[in-house]
């Protein structure tokens, strides 16, 4: 049995130690917290499931410590090296630290165990952008699309990817199939502004940027829109 005290109002607390816990609740201030890290991290892989493993690396994740959750995403693939969420959020945990390569490989790893994973081909998807491998994170979005065709932030991604390589036809399609999936998805009509004033076609770059405002009209992206509005009616 492990012994502690609730870090918010000091409350005696202790937890079987063959209880696999990786966040706790005190029942008297309702105080939510990592379970401690010595009873947990320190035993020898294998005391615990994979899964126990992964939710302390979801944990890690929401605090931000991302080193940690890689290492203990590492211990549940230690215990079973084909549990593909973990290689997918170690990737995904690489790709939070800025270590493109490594994130691609992880989900690599993860797509050669379960290749239906749209998830993952769209992670992937997004690491190849980040590296500017734009050709490259247009494929893994089709992918992402063709086991799930109303993955809408596949296709707004894609159409992302298309735009930073002034494809804009090809763009514009890829928003128009994410606004199809989501009439309220404001940042694809902003997208698709852009993409249409790429091709010149300023009568409807206008009615798309005038759409994304008017859906998020306090946002920062409503900001960018209505300059490149102000630039076009000046047109």
């Amino acid at each position: 049995m492990t012994h502690f005290n609730c870090p918010q109002c000091d409350k005696p607390l202790k937890l079987p130690d063959d209880q696999e816990v990786v966040r706790i609740r005190c029942p008297v201030c309702k105080h939510e917290f990592d379970a401690p890290e010595s009873e947990l991290e320190h035993k020898p892989a294998g005391q615990y499931t994979p899964q126990a493993y992964c939710n302390m690396g979801d944990a890690y994740t929401h605090l931000g410590r991302h080193e940690d959750a890689i290492a203990a995403y590492k211990q549940a693939i230690s215990i079973d090296p084909n549990f593909t969420d973990a290689h997918r959020r170690i990737g995904n945990a690489y790709g939070h630290l800025g270590k493109y390569v490594k994130a691609i490989a992880s989900h690599k790893k993860a797509i050669t165990i379960k290749s239906d994973d749209a998830e993952t081909y769209y992670k992937m998807g997004g690491a190849y952008s980040d590296l500017e491998r734009y050709d490259e994170a247009v494929e893994a979005y089709k992918m992402a699309i063709s086991l799930d065709p109303d993955y809408a932030k596949a296709h707004y991604n894609m159409g992302a990817a298309y735009s930073s390589m002034k494809r804009y036809t090809h763009a514009v399609t890829a928003y128009k199939e994410a606004i199809a999936i989501d009439p309220d998805f404001a940042d694809a009509y902003a997208n698709l502004g852009a993409a249409y004033t790429g091709l010149k076609n300023y009568s409807h770059a206008i009615e798309a940027l005038d759409k994304a405002v008017a859906l998020k009209p306090d946002s920062k992206m409503a900001e960018r829109a209505q300059h490149l509005l102000m630039r076009l009616l000046e047109q």
